[in-house]
């Protein structure tokens, strides 16, 4: 991440004002990559519009947020099958509403 950071600054002090716009978009991507995998609830993103196509020397940075992304996607969908699992058991327990509760022990 802090490889990145320092691409990203080396490349913004020699970006043409239509550049400024993609390193923006690349540096929102990049935030919305690290919070998904902390698990942060995310708004809807819009691509932003007249940017054009991704400036050449822009491609290692944007490949490096795709790799960040594709982590976070598999962190999430880890963690997304151990709430499968704990459902899984919770539902297991069955619930009686006229039966007593039931506690189940997690130490031994």
């Amino acid at each position: 991440m802090r490889d990145r950071q320092a691409l990203a600054q080396a490349i913004a002090a020699d970006l043409m004002p239509p550049e400024v716009g993609w390193l923006d978009t690349l540096n929102t991507l990049a935030e919305r990559a690290r919070t998904a995998t902390a698990g942060e609830p995310q708004q809807p993103w819009t691509p932003p519009e007249n940017t054009g196509p991704l400036p050449p020397h822009l491609l290692p940075l944007a490949q490096s947020i795709l790799n960040d992304q594709a982590h976070a996607i598999v962190a999430l969908q880890e963690q997304m099958a151990e709430l499968r699992t704990r459902d899984k058991v919770v539902r297991s327990a069955g619930y009686d509403s006229s039966s007593v509760p039931v506690y189940i022990d997690q130490v031994g």
